[in-house]
């Protein structure tokens, strides 16, 4: 499985469109950082499992981050 991530601005100003490589029947979760340290990762949204190969999801961007980091991760 290849890793691409696809993020675009949602239709509304507080969303972001989310697009993955996923396994059918895999759930992940999508988390957020302010930094690329790896314990500083916050869940945004999720579980998601997947019913293909590619995954899409809308989601609400976290509150008063003016930038930050995005990742999906199989959940556990």
């Amino acid at each position: 499985l290849s890793s691409q991530l696809l993020i675009r601005k949602g239709d509304s100003s507080d969303q972001l469109t989310v697009t993955w490589n996923s396994i059918n029947g895999q759930s992940y979760n999508v988390q957020f950082s302010t930094s690329l340290k790896e314990a500083e990762w916050f869940q945004l949204a999720g579980p998601f499992t997947a019913d293909s190969d590619k995954t899409t999801e809308i989601l609400n961007l976290p509150p008063n981050r003016p930038r930050f980091f995005v990742r999906v991760v199989v959940a556990q």
